[in-house]
């Protein structure tokens, strides 16, 4: 029998005693991140600890999906192992070994169940023509991808914008900061859904505007330029007091235009005051002269 020789493999399993959220269907929500992050960790460390044994030169292990289960308490979890480039994996291989560290391991023995875990070799979604009429099209010409493009399931692309512009938002649930929308090619042999694409738009400088001293306000630092329609952040420099005694200690400006921040007039800042609200207040914006 001829088996496949591959450096990424289609992990397929069962965890137990965890109720289906309906937040997991949406891989950008942040129960979904929560749980993916926590299973990683914990099945990357056990795959980690048994790679010098095995000789996998095992490098990460991405969750990439988790849907319902027809059994209570239990979700159905799609991960992509993935190995170094000079690894080779018999898929076959794997997987026997896959089901012998479940067995020995505790933490893991609990949380999965053995009998419905399937090691697969893994597909490719369709080539990227099929995602051209979705996006905007500054996007994928500054991309450098081509029509004729194909990805296997759990492996990514990134969009960007041409130089000078940002896009409008970055919320993939890769890297927030990095200037590129990542996609990925889901265990469903198709690519990452977005209701909406991001555009390219122009930004805002990284510095905000220096607050009255009298507000008791800082500002936080983005480690990159924020999009018009992002906001920039403003904190009480004392956080147990909230912005103009409310509930919340931070304040938003808005990104109006090109090196444009809406923001208020000397004395028309927020205060940081002692809380006595737990409602929080109204939008402040304002035009920055």
């Amino acid at each position: 029998m001829v088996l496949f020789i591959c450096t990424k493999i289609l992990q397929e399993l069962t965890v137990v005693g965890e109720p289906y959220k309906i937040a997991y269907s949406n891989a950008q929500s942040n129960i979904f991140q929560s749980k993916k992050l926590e299973l990683e960790e914990l099945i990357g460390k056990e795959l980690l600890s048994h790679d010098e044994e095995w000789g996998f030169n095992f490098e990460s292990a991405l969750i990439i999906s988790m849907k319902n289960s027809e059994v209570t308490n239990e979700i159905l979890v799609s991960m992509v192992v993935q190995f170094f480039d000079m690894s080779t994996i018999q898929t076959e291989t794997f997987g026997e070994k896959w089901e012998n560290m479940i067995q020995a391991e505790e933490k893991l023995k609990v949380l999965v169940k053995s009998e419905k875990n399937t090691t697969k070799d893994l597909e490719y979604c369709p080539k990227l023509s099929t995602l051209k009429p979705e996006m905007p099209p500054e996007l994928w010409t500054a991309s450098n991808i081509g029509e004729n493009d194909v990805f296997m399931v759990g492996e990514t692309f990134n969009l960007k914008c041409p130089e000078g512009w940002k896009l409008s938002y970055d919320n993939d649930t890769f890297d927030a900061w990095d200037d590129l929308f990542t996609v990925i090619c889901t265990p469903l042999k198709l690519y990452s859904e977005f209701e909406y694409w991001p555009s390219c738009v122009k930004s805002c400088k990284v510095c905000l505007p220096e607050p009255p001293k009298h507000t008791g306000l800082l500002a936080i630092s983005p480690k990159n330029t924020i999009p018009i329609g992002g906001y920039g952040v403003y904190i009480c420099d004392d956080q147990s007091l909230g912005v103009d005694a409310s509930s919340s200690e931070y304040f938003n400006v808005n990104c109006i235009e090109e090196d444009t921040y809406y923001t208020p007039e000397n004395f028309d800042w927020p205060i940081c005051m002692s809380r006595t609200t737990t409602v929080n207040p109204g939008s402040y914006m304002y035009l920055l002269i």
